[in-house]
């Protein structure tokens, strides 16, 4: 026994001097081996767990033919993902990809355990064991390509055919223009006859060789395998009759060219029943002949645009189908397409929807921002799918402090979510929130059930937590409105995600060029910072407007400076809620408030987030685009450390001096001495940029990452 002892105690010792060096090592850089918060002997913690609230953009689905309860989700943020239970939760599936864009998405109906998977601009990838491993499939195509459309045949799986857009070029004879500047996008279509392992282009130049249109979609007749369609971005519907050697157009009686989406009558054989969903508002077009010749089926539907992948026939009735609008829901026709009617998710931008092979009552829609929703009934109700399905953009989290299992989590694009057990259960928290465009989430200080949650549209929204029936209600006298609505500008996040509505439909046609109206709209509100000594007084960033204060609390704000600029980063002295910093358009330039001028100190790099130290409120922390930096009473900036790593976001430890957590485009790091040296975080975090940090205010070692494409990770600190 004293062996076993002596043996413990020299295995723990040698723990401690390996900890101890790796964070001298780890002196302004990334630490190698982080045995401080890993060496299972010293320290034993619960390991890190995505705990929602779940969902983000779902851009494509599939599902296993001869088992339906497989299916998988392509999302625009963080991958693929798999279900092994019809969909009732969710685990990640990119192992081997080459990046979070999933463009299209398509599975083997002849051997179910193989996919194809497009990364955005970059290469096609293939998995022959269900998604649990990926590698590249692409010798032959175009470089840097968007995959729109993967198709497989469903009598020969060696037979593969994609659609692809190209890396753009400027030609001064092409008629599309974007910004000014005209450009030809080099759309070329190609066939694999081996599984995939080499592509041969099989169609290009639609439209002349300055214009060059590509294909979003693309259809095989199941019945007869030999012809395929495609739905071109400019020039509608082509066919082939021979495998893919040749095409030919075919859009007699098409009035609006603009494709989309085509899918085939499964149970049609030749000629086959096809339907051409389109972008610029004529919505569908249905030929019974093949394609020879086609009528409008647009009852109903009013205007609709359709995505790539939202246009679905019933395999079990066909005809029965469904169509995601990008703005206003699922549509659905029983007879034939010869009208429409909404089918729920009404007001939500869908993406993609696919019917259940087996079970076709059971639908499911792909949203724009709001995750993956199912509807159990051919879309008389649908259900939210939650499970493990984590691709959201969170903005922000907060802990309620009279009860720290009640945390509070904003989600760009989907709203505010509310738990009631840190975490492992979510519910909807939106209760007349009219925008779900949530930049951040704040609790006032003192005032532990008042939230206040930033939106990119509506203002400044505020709710009782506390109350019997708690509801948002605006708030915010003052505050600016802004010329035109935008996209969400999210402090703290140097790096805009690709943008899937540009890149599905770049709106360039030469026929139709679509030009949306400058909407009246309240500013989008990026930061809000109340002063920790006096909750009265706080300060507030916009994206056009500038800096504004308010001296009540929050109800009446008045313009402080910055006109015209975006505030994208505040730190209010924990002392004096005079005195302020303030950081502008993410720039290398820090400005701080004495209370009667402003100064200001260049960085040398994009500054994304301010923290005080919560025990010596004369320290601040600046994270860059190159590192961290330290500022502590009137002395000048410095570095402490991560050099070359963009920090994104900042938080002290409000009980551990010393010890602070930093958030980058590559994860998380922390530091147990100030800042002076730094030790990676959870390896569940590598390659995620982090909004957010936040800490359970009844175990300050628990602490939640708020990240751009994953939700919030949940990390128990030793």
């Amino acid at each position: 026994m004293r062996s076993i002892a002596a043996r413990l105690c020299a295995i723990i010792l040698l723990g401690a001097l390996l900890a101890a060096g790796s964070a001298r090592q780890a002196r302004g850089q990334q630490a190698d081996a982080p045995y401080l918060v890993y060496f299972p002997i010293i320290v034993k913690t619960p390991p890190p767990e995505w705990i929602g609230p779940g969902g983000g953009r779902v851009l494509s689905l599939a599902i296993n033919p001869n088992n339906p309860s497989i299916l998988y989700a392509g999302t625009v943020d963080a991958g693929v993902f798999k279900s092994t239970d019809g969909g009732a939760s969710w685990f990640d599936s990119s192992n081997g990809l080459g990046g979070v864009f999933i463009q299209s998405l398509a599975i083997d109906p002849l051997s179910p355990d193989t996919l194809y998977a497009a990364i955005y601009k970059d290469q096609l990838y293939k998995s022959v064991d269900g998604g649990s491993t990926w590698f590249p499939s692409s010798t032959g195509i175009q470089a840097s390509p968007v995959i729109y459309s993967i198709a497989v045949d469903p009598k020969n799986s060696a037979n593969v055919y994609i659609g692809t857009r190209g890396v753009s070029v400027k030609d001064p004879l092409s008629p599309d223009v974007v910004n000014g500047e005209h450009y030809r996008w080099n759309g070329e279509l190609y066939k694999s006859n081996n599984f995939g392992a080499t592509w041969t282009r099989v169609l290009s130049n639609i439209g002349g060789p300055h214009w060059q249109d590509w294909a979003y979609s693309l259809a095989i007749v199941p019945g007869r395998s030999s012809v395929i369609y495609a739905a071109f971005h400019e020039n509608g519907p082509y066919r082939s009759m021979d495998n893919g050697n040749s095409w030919t157009p075919v859009h007699s009686g098409i009035a609006d060219l603009s494709g989309r989406s085509i899918t085939v009558d499964p149970l049609t054989r030749d000629p086959a029943t096809v339907y051409f969903g389109v972008w610029h508002g004529d919505g569908v077009y249905k030929s019974t002949n093949g394609g020879d010749t086609w009528s409008q089926v647009n009852s109903g539907l009013g205007g609709v645009k359709v995505y790539p992948g939202s246009l679905a026939v019933d395999p079990i009735h066909p005809s029965t189908l469904y169509l995601g609008d990008t703005n206003s829901g699922v549509y659905k026709t029983a007879n034939n397409a010869a009208s429409w009617s909404l089918a729920g998710l009404a007001g939500t931008g869908i993406y993609s929807v696919l019917v259940h092979p087996v079970t076709s009552p059971v639908v499911f829609a792909g949203t724009q921002a709001d995750g993956l929703y199912q509807s159990p009934n051919g879309g008389v109700s649908w259900a939210r799918n939650l499970g493990g399905l984590h691709a959201d953009q969170a903005t922000g989290l907060v802990a309620d402090p009279t009860n720290p299992a009640r945390i509070f989590a904003g989600v760009n694009g989907s709203g505010v979510f509310v738990s009631t057990d840190r975490g492992d259960s979510w519910g909807d928290f939106n209760h007349d929130l009219p925008d779900k465009g949530i930049n951040g989430l704040v609790l006032k200080p003192g005032s532990p059930n008042l939230l206040f949650a930033l939106t990119n549209a509506n203002g400044l929204y505020k709710i009782d937590a506390g109350a019997a029936n708690p509801a948002w209600v605006k708030t915010g006298v003052g505050l600016p409105i802004a010329a035109a609505s935008g996209p969400a500008f999210a402090p703290g996040h140097p790096f805009s995600l690709p943008d899937p509505e540009r890149a599905l439909a770049p709106d360039a046609s030469p026929a139709v060029l679509r030009v949306q109206a400058a909407v009246q709209a309240n500013d989008p509100i990026l930061v809000l910072q109340f002063a920790s000594s006096n909750p009265k007084v706080a300060y507030l960033g916009t994206k056009t407007s500038g800096l504004y204060k308010s001296s009540d609390g929050g109800a009446l704000w008045s313009p402080l400076n910055f006109s015209g600029s975006a505030v994208t980063a505040l730190a209010v002295n924990p002392q004096d809620p005079a005195k302020l910093f303030a950081v502008l358009n993410s720039d290398a330039n820090v400005r701080y408030f004495d209370g009667s001028r402003w100064s200001s100190t260049s960085l040398g790099s994009g500054v994304y987030a301010l923290t005080f130290s919560p025990q010596d409120p004369g320290t601040i922390f600046a994270a860059t685009g190159n590192g961290v930096y330290r500022k502590t009473g009137s002395g000048n900036w410095v570095p402490v450390g991560l050099s070359g790593v963009v920090a994104t976001a900042l938080a002290g430890h409000p009980a551990r001096p010393g010890v602070i957590f930093a958030g980058a485009t590559t994860g998380a790091y922390f530091s147990t001495d100030n800042g002076d040296t730094w030790i990676p975080g959870p390896a569940a975090l590598s390659g995620r940029t982090v909004q957010s940090i936040s800490f359970d205010p009844g175990n300050p070692n628990l602490v939640y990452f708020s990240t751009t494409t994953h939700d919030v990770l949940r990390f128990t600190f030793p």
